[in-house]
């Protein structure tokens, strides 16, 4: 309750209360613009994961593939006879 000598809450008159449906319908239609955006944004970030997790995965077979086969070929020539190393020198 107000006290004397002071305005209780200010109440919208006037030409002020007309405009308060049309402001009220202009910052809805804006919040759904902002929220078209932000999903469309999200959508878009979320693709984006999806595609470098992707490319990830596949630099990874590639190289584990890599490794096998470097680890293949150290072990094929650390087996072969060390005599043929000395002729070679010979």
């Amino acid at each position: 309750m107000a006290r004397p000598g002071q305005r209780g809450p200010r109440l919208l008159r006037g030409p002020h209360r007309a405009g308060l449906p049309t402001f009220c319908s202009q910052l809805h239609e804006k919040f759904e613009h902002l929220k078209r955006l932000h999903q469309e944004e999200k959508r878009k970030v979320e693709e984006k994961r999806r595609e470098l997790e992707e490319e990830t995965n596949a630099f990874n077979r590639r190289k584990a593939a890599v490794e096998a086969l470097q680890s293949q070929a150290l072990h094929a020539t650390s087996q072969q006879p060390l005599r043929k190393d000395k002729d070679k020198k010979k």
